[in-house]
């Protein structure tokens, strides 16, 4: 059984409106792939006389059969509207760009792990409640992964990532934003992270200065754990050279290098191309409808409008560009007078003919 919720958007007399028009659970869903759900869009939409034609721009999560290019729902759509317009929610976006962060390495797998595993131990823990052998095993292995100097060192890494994300994510779920500010704040984000990328110096810095201080604090409590000061050495695994193969495994020796190269580079790295591939597609529709708020008519000289904007909206919209920004120079001029609702008259004469 699948559950599928259609939402439609639409203006009518200069007002927004949103419908729930179906919630597709009773409908016996065979099939989850894109064209199958298309049908079941359709169908419904057909059913209050509404053709997929008409739709302009239509809003899915990321699975495959929904958001895929080819096969996925917004797909058939493009195929009957050309002009539709697909985006995802983008405080969604940012959301699964930190997905995919915490997805690309094991150090950070093995941290979040962590997290989730000491959350759980913590819920179910009482005031004076018996300790059992499985709960003092528990509480041995949390101690000790979050003693882990790779542990410590992964922690200090996301306190920078959500440092930058969290201010963007809180602006993106703003109601009434400035998508001109927001699209900046994105490229703003990007270029922090870029900028962490020579700063592994910082991050160990700071991590062996908290390390020092926690050590302190625990020695006052007389409390026996001790936090990692540096990686442990290990073995050094090599791979065997396959047959063809020229050159020989060299794996890094010093494991602090290690984990700078394999860990927080691809972290900072795989930040940086999330924000690339899942915010770029609607970039240029974005900066063309910043051009229509009205809060930014005030910035707006026709100097200041670069001679590739409106270029998108102006083709979805089948206007012509240079028509457009003739009308847009003029609607901003005339902008404050318009928004101005009109008065009454503070006095009224009243002439009375002879009969």
């Amino acid at each position: 059984m699948e559950q599928c919720s259609i939402i439609l958007r639409y203006v009518r007399e200069r007002d927004v409106h949103e419908r729930l028009i179906a919630l597709i659970a009773l409908i016996n869903v065979k099939s989850t792939t894109g064209e199958a759900f298309y049908l079941s869009l359709k169908d419904q939409l057909e059913k209050v006389s509404l053709s997929v034609s008409n739709i302009i721009g239509c809003s899915f999560d990321g699975a495959a059969n929904m958001s895929g290019c080819y096969n996925g729902v917004q797909a058939h759509i493009r195929n009957v509207s050309c002009s539709s317009v697909y985006t995802w929610c983008y405080s969604h976006i940012l959301n699964l760009v930190i997905v995919d962060i915490t997805q690309c390495v094991i150090p950070v797998k093995l941290l979040f792990g962590l997290l989730e595993k000491t959350a759980c131990f913590f819920s179910e823990s009482y005031k004076r409640m018996s300790f059992d052998s499985k709960v003092v095993s528990e509480a041995k292995y949390l101690i000790h992964g979050w003693t882990r100097y790779e542990t410590l060192l992964v922690s200090f890494l996301f306190v920078q990532i959500f440092e930058i994300a969290t201010p963007v994510s809180d602006y993106l779920q703003t109601s009434g934003l400035d998508i001109l500010q927001a699209l900046r704040m994105v490229e703003m984000a990007k270029s922090q992270f870029q900028k962490l990328r020579p700063s592994f110096p910082k991050l160990v810095s700071l991590a062996n200065a908290f390390i020092e201080k926690i050590d302190h604090s625990l020695d006052e409590m007389s409390v026996s754990a001790e936090l990692e000061k540096s990686f442990l050495h290990k073995r050094i695994a090599r791979k065997k050279r396959m047959s063809g193969e020229l050159a020989a495994d060299e794996p890094l020796a010093d494991p602090l290098k290690g984990f700078e190269v394999q860990t927080y580079y691809v972290v900072i790295d795989q930040a940086v191309n999330s924000i690339d591939q899942k915010f770029s597609k609607n970039e240029k529709l974005i900066q063309d409808l910043a051009f229509l708020d009205p809060r930014q008519f005030s910035n707006i000289r026709e100097e200041d409008i670069p001679g590739e904007s409106l270029h998108t909206v102006a083709d979805l919209a089948g206007v012509d560009t240079v028509q457009l920004k003739s009308e847009l120079l003029n609607f901003k001029d005339n902008y404050p007078l318009l928004k101005k609702k009109p008065s009454l008259p503070q006095t009224a004469t009243v002439t009375i003919g002879e009969t």
